[in-house]
């Protein structure tokens, strides 16, 4: 467990003041990188690349997730019970690609939504 001062704030790698995220912002193997990076940076499960391809990833992670629900929870035992949520940006919504996968999810509704 990270311990903190009131005038130094954490420690801990997980948890840098804001003034040094600031510092690093953007930048190659910070806490807070410009595109985040799969392996690399803390609580991110893909790696994107292109403008507007992780609302896409979303949509595929939601519809797996409900498909394995189906399949594999039972009344005793939910194995599979998640949320999964995507931070995008107005250039992201501006692209093809994330007006297809929305296109997909509202078609697919009934199985992604609960």
């Amino acid at each position: 467990m990270a311990r903190c001062s009131s005038t130094a704030g954490c420690t801990s790698p997980a948890s840098t003041s804001r003034s040094s995220r600031s510092r690093t912002s953007r930048q190659l193997h910070s806490a807070t990188p410009g595109h985040p990076e799969f392996g690399e940076t803390p609580g991110v499960e893909a790696t994107t690349g292109p403008l507007g391809q992780g609302i896409g990833n979303a949509v595929g992670y939601a519809v797996s997730a409900k498909m394995a629900a189906a399949t594999y929870n039972t009344a005793d035992h939910t194995i599979f019970d998640q949320h999964v949520i995507v931070l995008a940006g107005d250039g992201c919504l501006q692209e093809g690609v994330a007006s297809e996968a929305i296109a997909f999810a509202g078609h697919r509704s009934s199985t992604i939504s609960s």
